[in-house]
Parts: structure tokens; sequence; C-alpha cells
């Protein structure tokens, strides 16, 4: 479950034979992990505090902007073994907590700020998590324009096809 740890923690403590160099490469994201290390200075028992606060907050967090029980969001997350071993080391993954939170928060605010941190924390995750993220809020916006520029031709086209059968009788 935690074999990703010990790669960051042998990367952090200069071990790792396959480090280039790079926090965020093509094929690997190291940004996250190795900021939490550092910050920590390799401390795994504030690793595993750090690691539970941002999960009990962005659980919080996002169990508030949708109107949810928080108690039972958490439940249903800690039932999978996956999110149990994100808590017990360091990991890419824990990030994700706070990016849905500031994503959702961002979406519903329509604000620019967290959609920056939001962003922030999806690159923590993986650079190509970030670019989906910016990806799919174009898609969105771009069906958007579509989808008023589509509403907008039915107008036209149901007002011309009124005032056609209006001249006919």
């Amino acid at each position: 479950f935690i074999a990703d740890s010990n790669t960051y923690i042998k990367t952090y403590r200069g071990e790792a034979d396959n480090f280039e160099g790079s926090y965020i490469n093509i094929d690997a994201s190291y940004l996250g992990p190795i900021m939490v290390l550092k910050i920590f200075q390799g401390n795994n028992y504030l690793i595993l505090l750090f690691n539970v606060c941002v999960f009990t907050s962005s659980v919080i967090y996002i169990a508030r902007i949708l109107g949810v029980n928080s108690l039972y969001v958490a439940s249903l997350l800690l039932i999978s073994p996956l999110t149990i071993s994100s808590l017990l080391s360091v990991n890419k993954e824990i990030f994700l907590f706070s990016f849905l939170a500031f994503a959702l928060d961002s979406h519903f605010k329509k604000s620019f700020l967290l959609f920056l941190i939001a962003l922030l924390f999806a690159i923590f995750v993986r650079w190509q998590f970030g670019v989906f993220y910016i990806l799919l809020l174009l898609i969105g916006r771009w069906r958007q324009v579509l989808s008023s520029r589509a509403r907008l031709l039915f107008a036209i086209l149901d007002d011309t096809s009124i005032t056609t059968a209006a001249n006919i009788f």
C-alpha cells in the first residue's frame, strides 16, 4: 500500500537511484511528498499528524460545501485501505482531498483565487492532474458557450416560426 512512500523517503535522504534531480518530471512527481518531508524533516509521526489534519479538514470542508454529514463521508472514505495507507506515510494522494475541497468551493463561489489554490494542490499530486483540471474547466466553459448559443439559435428560430405562423393567419 505504501510503496511510493519508500521512494520519496529515499529521494529525500539522497539515497534514490532513479531520481533525476527534478521534482516535477514527465513520468514522476516528487513535489508534494518531498515538500512535506522537508517541512517535517522526515519525521513520520509529524507527517502522520499532518495527513490526518489534511484529511479531516478537507472532508469537513467538502461536506459543508455539499451539505452532507462529514462523519458519514469520512467513515465511507476510511473503509478503503487505500485511504488508511494514505494517512500513514508521506504520499502525494493526500493532496487530492485538499484539491477536491478547493475545486468544489471554487466552482460554487466562482472564485479565481480558490481555483488557483485548487490548481496548486493538483500540481502537488501530479502536474498532469493540474493540466487535466484546467482542460476540464475549459471544456465545461466551452459547453456553456455552445449551449447558450444553441439556446439563442433555438429562440431565434422559434420566434421566426411564430412570426411566420402569425403572418399566415
